[in-house]
């Protein structure tokens, strides 16, 4: 709502009202948020204005400025800043129920306009220029009452009040005009307006010299706002005895209640032994507050699987899960493969097809037995009557004949010379294809007798049903559904009466004719 204060302090000096001020209330501006800032700098320059108005008048009047921006109490529209001189704050108290009681409900519900709901002494700054003057609207049906029996019962008086305003409101000549329609009692959207009105040039013009201007229009019009404005003194609408009246009601009606006597509560009849001791009360008619039942507060279902975690952790802490369980998969092992011919068993390593990797006749990858002897090169085809088909190298004399001589075969071992070109010093890439082999298989710790390491054989308990009815924490025998015949543990007793059961990792509800307690053997 607007902010209330009945001396104002500023901090701003009143510098004068610039173009930016007055476009700040340009039409297309009025319902819109994002221009609240140009609204609250323009805001600021009215209440600096005010400040030395209000300096003037002193302390019998109140000051109000309006929102500055758009909400419910000015229809989500801002068209001006209005500075509002008053009722001080202890007669708007006083005066608030019968402003009330004169609005009706649809008035008090669709018109919530500060300006409309009494008489003030007004500063307005709108786009085309600043307004200053006496305006009551028609909603203020208090002072519209009492300003129509005021201007008929004394019209002199009210016309002398209108001749010693100043020349430049222009109420000299049609003093006779605004006497006749401000006593007609009149309800409606109208206002009654007596001002000036200062276009936007001029208000640019006069600088900060427009608040000595305003300050005197103002002070001159405040004789006119204590003529026709309702107080206690100046009362035509009897606003004083309805306020008496509604005074003296509500003080009667604490009054009764406060002189109510008090009576003793009715007991009902007791043995004659007792009566002596309940024939006074300490605390007549009291009775007893019907206590109110207790609703359970209203819970969520995260918050009703975190208590039922908690208790569940709480039940676990003292015992632990004894059923069966799972043994995770372990990855296959590669056997090992036998090469008698190399030695101990090693794992064969896989090989692309290609001529070197053809086996034996008749091995296991069944390729026919090839000779491949035309496929070599001529220089290293077997001689003509070798047995085994492998040509001759070095020295090496005819298999089954006698060594030929001077070759190292024919002379003792102690008699050979230190022939550095006998060692194979070919790089290992020229090896033999076995060698290279034997060489670079990695070597293999398991035992020689081709079989991997046994594990020892996980223990196989024997389950026997046993009397009894199953309880928390027993082990039970499955009898239906997805779950038939395996064994499980029981870990809860449902509302429905039926076993939780936990069964390897899952977790079923089993009724309690289809559970059987089963034990270890």
């Amino acid at each position: 709502m607007a902010r209330s204060k009945e001396a104002p302090r500023l901090s701003l000096a009143f510098t004068g009202i610039e173009p930016r001020h007055f476009d700040a209330y340009e039409p297309s501006k009025w319902t819109s948020g994002r221009f609240n800032l140009e609204r609250m700098r323009a805001r600021e320059q009215v209440e600096a204005l005010a400040g030395v108005v209000a300096h003037a008048l002193g302390r019998s009047f109140g000051l109000l400025l309006t929102q500055d921006h758009p909400t419910l109490f000015n229809r989500k529209s801002v068209e001006a800043q209005w500075a509002l001189f008053g009722r001080p704050e202890a007669a708007r108290r006083l005066a608030k129920p019968l402003m009330e009681r004169e609005k009706s409900i649809a008035e008090l519900l669709e018109d919530p306009l500060l300006t409309h709901g009494e008489a003030w002494l007004a500063i307005r700054v709108d786009f085309e220029g600043v307004e200053v003057g006496f305006q009551c609207h028609g909603h203020a049906h208090l002072d519209r009452k009492n300003a129509a029996r005021r201007v008929a019962a004394e019209p002199e008086r009210f016309l002398e009040i209108l001749a010693a305003l100043p020349h430049s409101l222009g109420v000299a000549e049609g003093a006779d005009a605004i006497r006749a329609a401000w006593q007609d009692d009149v309800s409606g959207p109208e206002w009654l307006t007596l001002g000036q009105r200062f276009s936007r040039a001029d208000a640019i013009a006069a600088g900060a010299g427009l608040a000595e201007t305003v300050a005197q229009l103002v002070v001159a019009l405040a004789p006119v706002h204590a003529f026709v404005t309702w107080s206690p003194e100046n009362d035509t609408v009897g606003g004083v005895a309805w306020l008496a009246e509604e005074g003296q009601r509500a003080l009667a009606a604490s009054t009764a209640v406060a002189a109510e006597p008090a009576r003793v509560a009715e007991r009902p009849p007791t043995a004659p032994a007792d009566r002596a001791a309940l024939s006074w009360s300490y605390r007549p008619d009291w009775a007893a507050t019907p206590a109110r039942p207790e609703v359970e507060p209203t819970r969520g279902p995260s918050s009703r699987v975190r208590e039922r975690a908690a208790e569940l952790s709480n039940e676990q802490s003292g015992w632990s899960y004894s059923g069966p369980v799972r043994m995770a998969p372990e990855a296959p092992r590669s056997e090992p493969t036998f090469r008698d011919d190399r030695g101990p068993p090693r794992f064969e390593r896989p090989r692309h097809p290609g001529t070197h990797d053809r086996g034996p006749p008749g091995d296991a990858r069944g390729a026919p037995p090839q000779d491949r002897r035309d496929e070599a090169p001529r220089d290293r085809r077997a001689e003509p009557g070798r047995p085994d088909g492998r040509e001759r190298r070095g020295n090496e004399p005819p298999r089954g004949g006698p060594p030929r001589q001077g070759s190292p075969q024919e002379r003792p071992r102690g008699d050979r010379p230190r022939d550095h070109q006998s060692r194979d010093d070919r790089p290992r890439d020229h090896q033999p294809r076995d060698e290279r082999r034997r060489d670079d298989r990695p070597r293999d710790d398991r035992p020689r007798d081709g079989g991997a390491p046994r594990r020892p054989e996980p223990k196989v308990e024997t389950w026997i049903d046993t009397p009894g009815e199953p309880k928390v924490k027993d082990h039970v025998r499955v009898g239906a559904g997805l779950f038939a015949g395996r064994i499980g543990q029981v870990i809860e007793l449902t509302s429905k009466g039926n076993f939780k059961v936990v069964v390897g990792d899952f977790t079923v509800e089993v009724p309690q004719a289809g559970a059987v307690r089963v034990v270890t053997s």
